[in-house]
């Protein structure tokens, strides 16, 4: 599935799961077991339940039929969340995890570490703000996103 048809899903869907209190995260494809799968990865604060994934796929379902003759073949149509362990990785990523835990390796060492758990405080187009909390003090750290290799959501058992 190219970009261009991506992007028509995106246009299609998006304003239909905000009037549903939810948002777009993401929509992407991938092959299994034969056939296409398109994707759509919605996300609402406080965590998505089965019933807001039944009513996002009931919801969505028949307007993109619209992109049935530009679709190679049959697909299957997945909702889901982000999952636990899903990166953040762009702005809107960042925002969703404002006052959550959150693991951040770098690229290269800062203040002498290259990697940090804490929660994050603030974010924008060049910086992330963590709060460290050792049973010392409360420290806020500023990192660069260029620096940054990968940072992921703190999941605690």
């Amino acid at each position: 599935m190219n970009e261009m048809l991506l992007k028509k899903a995106e246009e299609i869907v998006s304003p239909i799961l905000n009037g549903l209190g939810l948002e777009l995260v993401e929509v992407n494809t991938a092959k299994e077991y034969g056939k296409l799968n398109l994707n759509i990865i919605i996300y609402k604060k406080g965590g998505i339940t089965l019933n807001d994934l039944e009513a996002a796929h009931n919801a969505i379902n028949e307007p993109l039929d619209a992109l049935d003759d530009e679709i190679p073949g049959d697909y299957v149509l997945n909702v889901s969340s982000p999952g636990l362990d899903r990166p953040i990785v762009t702005t809107d990523d960042f925002r969703r995890a404002m006052d959550t835990e959150i693991t951040v390796n770098l690229k290269e060492k800062l203040e002498g570490k290259t990697r940090y758990e804490g929660k994050l405080v603030s974010y924008s187009d060049s910086e992330i703000e963590l709060e460290l909390n050792n049973k010392k003090q409360t420290k806020i750290i500023k990192i660069s996103r260029t620096l940054i290799g990968k940072a992921m959501p703190l999941i605690k058992f």
